[in-house]
Protein backbone atom coordinates (compact mmCIF):
# COMPACT_ATOMS: atom_id res chain seq x y z
CA UNK A 1 0.00 0.00 0.00
CA UNK A 2 1.42 3.35 -0.96
CA UNK A 3 1.97 6.07 1.63
CA UNK A 4 -0.55 8.34 -0.08
CA UNK A 5 -3.17 5.58 -0.04
CA UNK A 6 -2.46 5.01 3.66
CA UNK A 7 -2.80 8.74 4.34
CA UNK A 8 -6.11 8.77 2.45
CA UNK A 9 -7.46 5.93 4.61
CA UNK A 10 -6.42 7.43 7.96
CA UNK A 11 -8.90 10.12 8.90
CA UNK A 12 -8.27 12.60 11.72
CA UNK A 13 -11.46 13.19 13.70
CA UNK A 14 -11.19 15.68 16.56
CA UNK A 15 -7.71 14.49 17.53
CA UNK A 16 -8.55 10.79 17.16
CA UNK A 17 -7.61 8.79 14.12
CA UNK A 18 -10.11 6.57 12.35
CA UNK A 19 -9.45 4.06 9.58
CA UNK A 20 -11.81 4.09 6.62
CA UNK A 21 -12.46 0.77 4.86
CA UNK A 22 -12.26 0.16 1.11
CA UNK A 23 -16.02 0.37 0.57
CA UNK A 24 -17.39 3.90 0.23
CA UNK A 25 -20.23 3.26 2.68
CA UNK A 26 -18.03 1.62 5.34
CA UNK A 27 -18.01 3.07 8.85
CA UNK A 28 -14.64 4.43 10.00
CA UNK A 29 -12.98 2.35 12.74
CA UNK A 30 -11.13 3.99 15.65
CA UNK A 31 -7.38 3.38 15.51
CA UNK A 32 -5.89 2.26 18.86
CA UNK A 33 -3.41 4.64 20.50
CA UNK A 34 -0.29 2.52 19.83
CA UNK A 35 -1.16 2.04 16.16
CA UNK A 36 -1.92 5.77 15.89
CA UNK A 37 1.49 6.52 17.41
CA UNK A 38 3.24 4.23 14.90
CA UNK A 39 1.35 5.69 11.94
CA UNK A 40 2.07 9.26 13.01
CA UNK A 41 5.75 8.48 13.63
CA UNK A 42 6.15 6.81 10.22
CA UNK A 43 4.29 9.50 8.32
CA UNK A 44 6.33 12.28 9.92
CA UNK A 45 9.73 10.57 10.29
CA UNK A 46 12.94 12.63 9.91
CA UNK A 47 13.85 11.01 6.59
CA UNK A 48 10.72 12.27 4.84
CA UNK A 49 9.28 15.70 4.27
CA UNK A 50 5.76 16.59 3.27
CA UNK A 51 5.55 18.55 0.04
CA UNK A 52 3.35 21.66 0.14
CA UNK A 53 0.91 20.37 -2.48
CA UNK A 54 -0.22 17.52 -0.22
CA UNK A 55 0.89 14.93 -2.76
CA UNK A 56 2.95 11.85 -1.87
CA UNK A 57 5.70 12.25 0.72
CA UNK A 58 9.08 13.04 -0.83
CA UNK A 59 12.42 11.75 0.47
CA UNK A 60 15.04 14.32 1.39
CA UNK A 61 18.23 14.74 -0.63
CA UNK A 62 20.28 13.18 2.18
CA UNK A 63 17.96 10.19 2.28
CA UNK A 64 18.28 9.71 -1.48
CA UNK A 65 22.08 10.01 -1.34
CA UNK A 66 22.24 7.39 1.42
CA UNK A 67 19.91 5.07 -0.46
CA UNK A 68 21.99 5.54 -3.63
CA UNK A 69 25.18 4.74 -1.70
CA UNK A 70 23.62 1.59 -0.23
CA UNK A 71 22.37 0.48 -3.64
CA UNK A 72 25.83 1.07 -5.12
CA UNK A 73 27.41 -1.10 -2.40
CA UNK A 74 24.86 -3.84 -3.04
CA UNK A 75 25.54 -3.66 -6.78
CA UNK A 76 29.28 -4.03 -6.17
CA UNK A 77 28.64 -7.01 -3.88
CA UNK A 78 26.46 -8.70 -6.50
CA UNK A 79 29.02 -8.04 -9.25
CA UNK A 80 31.69 -9.78 -7.13
CA UNK A 81 29.38 -12.73 -6.52
CA UNK A 82 28.65 -12.97 -10.23
CA UNK A 83 32.37 -12.89 -11.08
CA UNK A 84 33.03 -15.66 -8.53
CA UNK A 85 30.17 -17.74 -9.92
CA UNK A 86 31.53 -17.35 -13.45
CA UNK A 87 35.00 -18.43 -12.28
CA UNK A 88 33.54 -21.48 -10.57
CA UNK A 89 31.52 -22.33 -13.68
CA UNK A 90 34.61 -22.04 -15.89
CA UNK A 91 36.58 -24.24 -13.49
CA UNK A 92 33.83 -26.88 -13.54
CA UNK A 93 33.74 -26.77 -17.35
CA UNK A 94 37.48 -27.45 -17.48
CA UNK A 95 37.11 -30.39 -15.04
CA UNK A 96 34.16 -31.75 -17.01
CA UNK A 97 36.10 -31.54 -20.28
CA UNK A 98 39.09 -33.30 -18.72
CA UNK A 99 36.94 -36.13 -17.36
CA UNK A 100 35.03 -36.44 -20.65
CA UNK A 101 38.32 -36.83 -22.57
CA UNK A 102 39.53 -39.54 -20.18
CA UNK A 103 36.24 -41.48 -20.36
CA UNK A 104 35.81 -41.07 -24.13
Amino acid sequence: MSIQRLEDRVLPDSGDLHLRGDAEDSTPTRVPAKVREIITKNLTSDGWTSPPSGSMLAPTVDHLKEENRMLQLELERLEKLLANTRSERDELNVKYSTISEKVG
